[in-house]
């Protein structure tokens, strides 16, 4: 089968099953589909591949391999939320003509003056939008450290994860910064 979302629950249940699966990179079936796209080229086109011996698999994927994967996206998926957020908090106050620096230290002084209303070139409905900005930097915040907590806990259970680790210069997820 084609290498996608679902492909190695489906190679699973079918391993599940007795049969063999083989999950191959789109990439390399691509060039065996003719004409349109559909189902039944798409099918022939996977067949072409997994004949062809030059064509690498992907190798199946354990359930507990597909989590550890979905707890790597979906912080990374929240760390480019918060960077987002980061830059509109930036933007909308640079629009007032107030210029910062990166870094959360800053944000988060920047945020208490505002609340404090401290900062008084910035119209109030502004300010209340900058603030649930914020609020929703904080609260990404706390679910990436959540997430971070969790990888480093499922990392010292790896064996490849603590063979990694042990090479000089490489540091755990939550000390890079």
């Amino acid at each position: 089968m084609e290498a996608g979302s679902a492909c190695h629950f489906w190679a699973r249940e079918i391993g599940a099953l007795g049969h063999q699966t083989l999950i191959l990179p789109g990439q390399y079936v691509k060039p065996f589909v003719k004409r349109e796209k559909t189902d039944a080229l798409d099918a022939q086109a996977i067949a072409i591949a997994a004949s062809r011996a030059d064509i690498p698999s992907v190798p199946v994927k354990s359930a507990d391999q597909q989590a550890l994967t979905v707890l790597i996206n979906t912080r990374a998926f929240f760390v480019r939320q918060r960077t987002k957020a980061f830059q509109a908090f930036r933007g909308h106050l640079s629009e007032f003509g107030i210029i910062t620096g990166t870094g959360t230290a800053k944000l988060e002084r920047l945020a208490i003056e505002l609340r404090a209303g401290a900062i008084q070139e910035i119209p109030t409905a502004v300010r209340d939008v900058i603030l649930a900005i914020y609020d929703e930097i904080e609260a990404l915040s706390i679910k990436i450290a959540r997430f971070e907590r969790e990888l480093a806990s499922l990392s010292k259970q790896e064996n490849d994860t603590r063979r990694l680790l042990a090479i000089p210069g490489s540091v755990p997820l939550q000390h890079r910064r």
